[in-house]
C-alpha cells in the first residue's frame, strides 16, 4: 500500500515538473517551428493597459515634439544696462508671421533671432502691445517657413496633457528642452498648467497633438501663466 502511494506521489511530482518545463522551455522553442501563438501554447504575456498607454501617450509626445519644434525661434536682447534677456517666440504663418512676449524685443534695444543655431537678420516688428506682453513680427522671407497648427480652445479640457518647447543656444550649439504637465484649472476665458520652468520665457505651449495652446509668461518662482491662442490670433488678426 505504502509502495503504491510513493509510485503516485513520484509519477505527480514528474508530471508537475513535466508541465512546467514544457510550458516554459518546450514550448517556445517548439513555436519557432511550427508559428504557434504565445496563447495556443499557454505562455504568460505581461503586458498591462497602463503601460499601453503609457508607450502610447509618449510616442504622441515624441510624434508632438517632431511636428512643432521647427517653428520655435529664439530671441536674444541686449539692453542698455548690459542686461541679456533670452526667450523664444513661435511662428504662425508660412508667410513669415511670428509672436513673442513684448518684453522680450523692447524698443530700441539689440535684438537678435535664431531659427536653429541660424540667426536671422531680415525681419521687422510690426507692433508691441506692452498691455498685453505681445509683439507681432514678420520675418522676410522668400520661402515657405515651418508653422503650427492652433488648438480649438473650446476644446480644451481639466486634466489635458500639455508640454511647452525650448531650447539653449551655448557655445552656438542648439539644446532643445521640453517640459510637460496638464490642464491643472480652467475658466471661461483662462487656464493654469502645473509647469514651473525659469527658462521658459515665450515658449509656445502644446497639446499632445502639437496644436498650439498659447505662449508662456514667467512669473515668480518658474510658474508661468499661458497668453492663450485665442488672445494671440485676436492681437495678429488671423
Amino acid at each position: 500500500m505504502a509502495k503504491n502511494i510513493l509510485k503516485l506521489l513520484l509519477i505527480f511530482i514528474l508530471g508537475a515538473i513535466g508541465g512546467v518545463w514544457g510550458s516554459y522551455f518546450l514550448a517556445p522553442y517548439l513555436s519557432t517551428y511550427f508559428s504557434l501563438s504565445p496563447s495556443f501554447l499557454n505562455c504568460p504575456i505581461y503586458v498591462t493597459k497602463t503601460e499601453k498607454l503609457y508607450i502610447r501617450e509618449n510616442l504622441a509626445l515624441k510624434q508632438g515634439i517632431e511636428k512643432v519644434e521647427n517653428s520655435l525661434f529664439g530671441i536674444v536682447t541686449e539692453t542698455k544696462g548690459k542686461k541679456v534677456l533670452k526667450g523664444f517666440g513661435v511662428i504662425l504663418t508660412a508667410d513669415g508671421l511670428a509672436v513673442t512676449l513684448a518684453e522680450l524685443v523692447p524698443k530700441d534695444f539689440k535684438i537678435k533671432l535664431y531659427l536653429g543655431e541660424k540667426e536671422i537678420k531680415n525681419y521687422k516688428i510690426i507692433k508691441r502691445d506692452l498691455n498685453k506682453n505681445l509683439a507681432l513680427i514678420e520675418f522676410e522671407t522668400k520661402k515657405a517657413l515651418p508653422t503650427v497648427s492652433f488648438k480649438n480652445m473650446e476644446d480644451l479640457y481639466l486634466g489635458e496633457r500639455v508640454f511647452l518647447l525650448g531650447f539653449l543656444l551655448k557655445k552656438d550649439e542648439l539644446q532643445k528642452f521640453v517640459n510637460e504637465g496638464i490642464v491643472n484649472s480652467l475658466q471661461k476665458d483662462s487656464f493654469e498648467i502645473n509647469i514651473f520652468d525659469k527658462k521658459a520665457k515665450g515658449a509656445p505651449l502644446f497639446d499632445i497633438e502639437g496644436n498650439l495652446i498659447g505662449i508662456s509668461e514667467l512669473k515668480k518662482e518658474g510658474k508661468l501663466s499661458i497668453i492663450s491662442i485665442s488672445e494671440i490670433k485676436r492681437f495678429a488678426s488671423i
